[in-house]
């Protein structure tokens, strides 16, 4: 949703005195009242933090890079949203897990000896 979202910006800026600095204010204004109301209602699924970050990153892309094929552009940008979750999210707690495996902390086997305690 946030490329959608990031797309529908990118295209209201594109008309003559949206660009200025209230009109802009108040387009982006909108757009996130828009984004709060519809997950709070009809799209409970949605999560407004990646709903942002990717309208932001979306925005930030086609600002700084010429688009010339939008439909290659947004499957590849959409590709490696999917691919930064998973790296980042999966990827990094299987990599916590070896970590605490190669190095246990103290904590750990503290909590486990007051755990059994409790229980006996």
């Amino acid at each position: 949703m946030g490329i959608a979202w990031g797309l529908i910006a990118f295209r209201l800026l594109q008309v003559p005195g949206m660009g200025q600095l209230w009109p802009s204010a108040i387009m982006f204004g909108l757009l996130t009242f828009i984004v709060l109301f519809l997950q709070g209602t009809i799209m409970k699924f949605t999560i407004v933090p990646a709903w942002l970050i990717a309208w932001g990153t979306t925005m930030l892309i086609i600002t700084n890079v010429p688009v010339h094929h939008w439909a290659l552009f947004v499957g590849q940008l959409y590709g490696s949203m999917l691919l930064g979750i998973f790296l980042i999210g999966y990827a990094s707690d299987y990599f916590n897990q070896i970590m605490e495996r190669l190095l246990p902390t103290k904590d750990k086997s503290a909590e486990t000896t007051t755990d059994s305690a409790e229980e006996d």
